[in-house]
């Protein structure tokens, strides 16, 4: 594979054996677990994959690349499917990658925004398309618990995939975790969405994260799921789930609206699980942008 950039792997030593020991437990645990597995998504070293998902009681059983001559514009969906290893419990888990800055790719489907059938973004309708033929055989007939868990566009694809595997495989996963993801339909689709999916849909928003504010709701996209949200440099508290799908975080509407929500563009995070150099430069970015980050993501889901 070795095609994703430093920008958004990690080194091998920062992803602790135990991070999944929780998911049999509470609520915090089963979110600390997702923000990993979401932040696995993002290597495509298969011998790391394997060498973490071996700490965690895991085994990869599919990992998904774009091909090797795919043209620049089409869609380069990421994924990995991990099962229970060695008679051990817990879901199966699939985990979709997001958007690497690098990766022209990524930067096209995130702006083909113009909704396809269904009312679904056009860009993440095709990302889940390129990489279905793939998944679909693998989630086909399973049985056991499923989890599917992305960020940002992984993960907008993440939810539907999920029901995609509802609608057509007869396959209901047991928890759909989204960290950062912006909306991904119309209303039509987040009323079908709901039906099925709502009340297991965790939508994660952590800080200043502008990515949920994305495309906006006042052209017709809607958010699906149950939103978690927590501040900047704070931990989520699983407690504060909302009970209902909702909007939130809107768009500034007003020149007020604009100067209240500033802060976000200028103060700079510095708080990161990352030691490494890129890590470290991380903590100068806006926090807009730095609290979107998935080691973010997993700051705010530790206990």
């Amino acid at each position: 594979m070795r095609a994703v950039t430093f920008l958004v792997t990690r080194p091998r030593e920062q992803y602790p054996a135990d991070a999944l020991a929780g998911i049999a437990g509470d609520a915090r645990g089963r979110l600390r677990a997702a923000a990993w597995l979401a932040q696995l998504a993002y290597e495509d070293d298969e011998n790391k994959v394997d060498s973490i998902a071996r700490d965690w009681s895991l085994r990869r059983i599919l990992s998904r690349a774009p091909q090797v001559l795919a043209l620049p514009w089409q869609p380069e969906t990421r994924l990995h499917v991990l099962e229970p290893a060695g008679g051990t419990a817990g879901p199966s888990v699939v985990t979709v990658c997001g958007t690497d800055p690098l990766r022209f790719a990524n930067w096209v489907t995130n702006l083909t925004v113009m909704p396809a059938a269904g009312g679904v973004h056009s860009g993440f309708l095709a990302a889940l398309d390129a990489a279905w033929p793939d998944l679909a055989p693998v989630l086909h007939g399973r049985t056991g618990p499923v989890w599917v868990v992305g960020h940002s566009l992984g993960a907008a694809v993440a939810a539907l995939a999920a029901l995609r595997a509802c609608e057509t495989l007869d396959l209901t996963p047991e928890a759909v975790y989204a960290f950062g993801m912006p909306r991904v339909g119309g209303e039509a689709f987040a009323a079908r969405y709901e039906a099925l999916l709502g009340a297991r849909t965790f939508r994660l928003v952590h800080g200043y994260d502008v990515v949920p504010r994305l495309p906006p709701d006042r052209i017709g996209f809607r958010h699906v799921g149950r939103r978690l949200s927590c501040a900047h440099r704070a931990r989520f508290d699983p407690a504060a789930t909302a009970a209902a799908r909702d909007e939130e975080p809107l768009p500034p509407r007003t020149l007020p609206g604009l100067f209240t929500d500033a802060p976000g563009w200028v103060l700079p995070a510095f708080e990161t699980l990352r030691r490494d150099p890129v890590g470290l430069a991380t903590g100068l970015l806006p926090a807009k942008v730095a609290d979107h980050l998935p080691d973010r993501y997993c700051t705010a889901c530790s206990p």
